[in-house]
């Protein structure tokens, strides 16, 4: 989907990035991607993060956009996070922009502000879910008994007012497809095969 190694080193040559000293290192302007009008099959890359063997894990991953429940309340995650990333993902290319707002009203990502967006789709979180947590954030978002404490207002809104490009049974269908992945317990989730027999994956529509 974007500009070849080579072409990129060719631009590079002929117009260098702007850039800035700092210490020991030197800071290189971004330079924009380009999109193609045909991007071929899709390619998996960037395996920078990715994490080999049956066991569990608790620290920090995902862009913030995409974080699940269970790192946002610093639970141990496995393979699940990536069902939810690719609901997620699916739902931001089907509309052009993220399915969480994730920022508070000063702009900055906060995990607060995450986590009320995600209630508002998904509904109140389970409180089997949230005692699996020993976060500082459980007792900071919620109260002893599992229920919002309201340091952020929940959106009114909803996982069906959300989808607004279609209609009757393929939404009906969409947001069955969608909900097989964002769920609050992992174990809940679909799995990558059971996904790849999903009604509307398989509908001719789709």
């Amino acid at each position: 989907m974007t500009l070849s190694s080579r072409n990129l080193r060719e631009a590079r040559n002929l117009h260098p990035s702007p850039r800035k000293v700092d210490g020991d290192g030197t800071i290189y302007k971004s330079r924009s991607l380009v999109i193609t009008k045909n991007p071929g099959r899709p390619v998996i890359t960037d395996f920078g993060e990715a994490r080999i063997g049956q066991q569990t894990y608790d620290d920090d991953i995902q862009p913030f956009q995409y974080r699940t429940p269970e790192v946002i309340m610093d639970m141990p995650w496995s393979y699940e996070v990536d069902i939810w990333n690719v609901g997620v993902m699916i739902w931001d290319l089907f509309y052009d922009k993220n399915m969480f707002n994730t920022r508070g009203p000063d702009g900055v990502p906060d995990s607060l502000y995450h986590m009320a967006n995600i209630t508002a789709l998904l509904g109140p979180a389970p409180l089997d879910f949230l005692e699996r947590s020993c976060s500082e954030r459980r007792q900071e978002y919620y109260d002893q008994n599992g229920e919002w404490k309201g340091l952020a207002e929940i959106p009114r809104t909803s996982l069906e007012e959300s989808e607004e490009n279609l209609n009757g049974e393929d939404k009906r269908q969409f947001l069955e497809f969608i909900r097989k992945m964002l769920k609050w317990r992992p174990e809940e989730r679909s799995s990558a095969e059971e996904l790849l027999e999903d009604t509307w994956l398989r509908s001719e529509t789709t």
